[in-house]
């Protein structure tokens, strides 16, 4: 049986710009916005439309920056609601969306994410930085009415800021229809003061709110970024709570998000640094620009992690603030006098474990051409002998990568297509084991690979793996 890999969410900053400067996201040095917006409204359509083509797209949200603040926000939701994505929404401070709530409804525009961290305004001009509550509160209301359903209330959780809040939160979005939700805070451009200080776990919070409301689990969507709770007030009243837990509860295994910046940047994970720059590809008048296009959302995907990254508000890594409990060793792979060593794991239960890996040879239009006519070259058939490499390949993982344990693979699959110019290679590992499979499927992908590139290097001196 195959399984299809789920459609993208794709999270796309159509500004850099914005109004407000709150103290987790800007919070202690001042930064110039950008004098321009880069991204054109058709740089984005183009994006989507390839996204579309190349992976499915589940979901498209528009951020910023603030991104209300575009003078064309309108036309670009217009531009984007033909092309029938399922859900297209926005996210937005709120501060001018009361006068825009009903024109982006009437351009196809579906729902919003309206971030409200407060329901004082003092706290909420102090965590802010600027803006005036009411007129947040203003542009909930506003989309309501205009049937920007359902309108989802973002509040990022601060210890001693804004947590005693929580209470009248649910209670105010309970009432008018709205679903909040609360964000742990992200240890991403904080001081590390300023996290240890104001961090508070989801599960601290819901089990304080379950003190008040009865909540019941809603069955949690494998990577989806919110655990949803159904909650019923003493009164009756019932609504959802959701908690977006990224320290405590990564939602990182099987993540689909992918990230465009406002100035052309393909972001895989925001604890990586790592991006690809396509804002030149999206202004290629070529057609064939859209197959680097998709080479490039495959090679973003593949650089994923497959397990949470955000745990370590002690450590620096890199110029960004990743977590971790410092009492612990950061790598299991290291023995107490820090020299590399196998896992012990017999301790652990097998499980059902499956990994998936993708890479992407670069042939060239001229040899992808020959290659798709005639399916061999001078040294045989390419696609069906990297294959057969890839299957081998995983199998000798643990001879070729010296701290992997030998598993008993069940089933290993290499697919090698053509596309446009390129050999997509996708590869899936599968085993009962005690430790994962990652490294298996990841061995499958660079074999085949490096296979499709012997096997065509006499032909061609320009191939490149990606």
């Amino acid at each position: 049986m195959t399984t299809v890999p789920a459609p993208l969410v794709l999270r796309i900053s159509v500004t850099d710009r914005c109004p407000l400067r709150c103290v987790y996201c800007r919070p202690y040095k001042e930064e110039r916005a950008r004098a321009r917006d880069r991204l054109r409204a058709d740089d984005i359509a183009r994006f989507v439309r390839v996204a579309q083509a190349a992976a499915g797209v589940a979901k498209v949200r528009l951020t910023g920056g603030e991104p209300l603040g575009r003078s064309d926000i309108v036309d670009l939701v217009a531009a984007l609601a033909p092309l029938g994505v399922p859900d297209l929404a926005l996210t937005t401070n709120g501060q001018r969306l009361a006068a825009l709530a009903r024109p982006l409804r009437q351009a196809g525009l579906h729902r919003v994410n309206v971030s409200l961290d407060s329901l004082d305004p003092e706290t909420f001009r102090r965590v802010a930085q600027g803006g005036v509550l009411a007129h947040t509160l203003a542009g909930i209301d506003a989309a309501l009415a205009a049937g920007l359903a359902p309108v989802r209330i973002n509040t990022v959780v601060m210890r001693g800021v804004n947590d005693h809040e929580a209470e009248a939160l649910v209670a105010r979005a309970l009432e008018r229809g709205c679903e909040q939700r609360f964000i742990e805070l992200m240890p991403s451009g904080l001081r590390p003061q300023d996290y240890q200080a104001w961090f508070m776990p989801s599960a601290e919070l819901r089990e304080r709110l379950a003190r008040t409301f009865d909540l019941a689990p809603i069955a949690h969507e494998l990577a989806s970024s919110s655990r949803r709770f159904s909650v019923t007030t003493r009164d009756g009243k019932q609504g959802t709570v959701g908690f977006i837990s990224a320290n405590s509860q990564p939602f990182c295994f099987g993540c689909r998000r992918l990230r465009l910046t406002a100035d052309g940047r393909l972001l895989g994970c925001l604890g990586r640094r790592d991006h690809i720059g396509i804002l030149g590809l999206l202004r290629d008048p070529d057609a064939s620009a859209d197959q680097r296009i998709a080479a490039a959302l495959h090679v973003a995907l593949a650089c994923k992690r497959p397990s949470g990254c955000f745990c370590n508000p002690h450590a620096h890594v890199l110029g960004r603030w990743v977590a971790c409990d410092m009492k612990k060793p950061l790598l299991s792979h290291l023995d107490k006098a820090g020299r590399a060593r196998m896992v012990d794991v017999a301790a652990k239960l097998p499980t059902a474990r499956m990994a998936r890996a993708e890479a992407v040879v670069i042939l060239g239009r001229a040899l992808a051409a020959r290659l798709r006519r005639t399916g061999a070259l001078s040294k045989g058939n390419v696609l069906e002998t990297a294959r057969l490499a890839g299957i081998q390949g995983a199998k000798q993982t643990a001879n070729l990568i010296p701290l992997c344990h030998p598993l008993p693979l069940d089933v290993v699959e290499v697919h090698a297509t053509i596309v446009g110019d390129r050999v997509l290679i996708e590869t899936m590992a599968r085993a009962r084991a005690a430790t994962g499979v990652e490294m298996e499927a990841l061995t499958a992908a660079s074999v085949a690979a490096l296979t499709v590139y012997d096997m065509c290097k006499a032909a061609s001196k320009d191939i490149v793996i990606g």
